[in-house]
């Protein structure tokens, strides 16, 4: 299945938890993955892979966005901030309770 010009423009909107379609559903579950099984999918599915990675390395400054997941404490916060940081409240001021999961 190719990658759509859609999917492509709106990686935002889809990483921010929107799309039930198998693409969507695709970058969600790169966005989940380890090392080791994103390997795996990029096997299988280098386009979508290679748009969630460049996606996922972007810089931070889109506060629209949720904070990735991080795969070591499990909690929310910018790439370039340690763990460490983690609270219930983001740096634009909403509170995790009312913006994700």
């Amino acid at each position: 299945m190719a990658l759509t010009e859609y999917d492509r423009k709106n990686i935002d909107f889809i990483m921010g938890g929107n799309g039930d379609w198998f693409t969507a559903r695709l970058l969600h579950l790169c966005a989940k993955a380890d090392a080791s099984n994103l390997a795996r999918l990029r096997t299988a599915f280098p386009e979508e892979v290679a748009l969630y990675e460049a996606w996922y390395n972007q810089d931070d400054s889109n506060p629209s966005l949720p904070p990735p997941k991080c795969d070591t404490c499990g909690g929310r916060h910018l790439r370039n901030e340690p763990c460490s940081t983690v609270n219930d409240e983001y740096k634009d001021g909403w509170s995790s309770s009312e913006r994700f999961d």
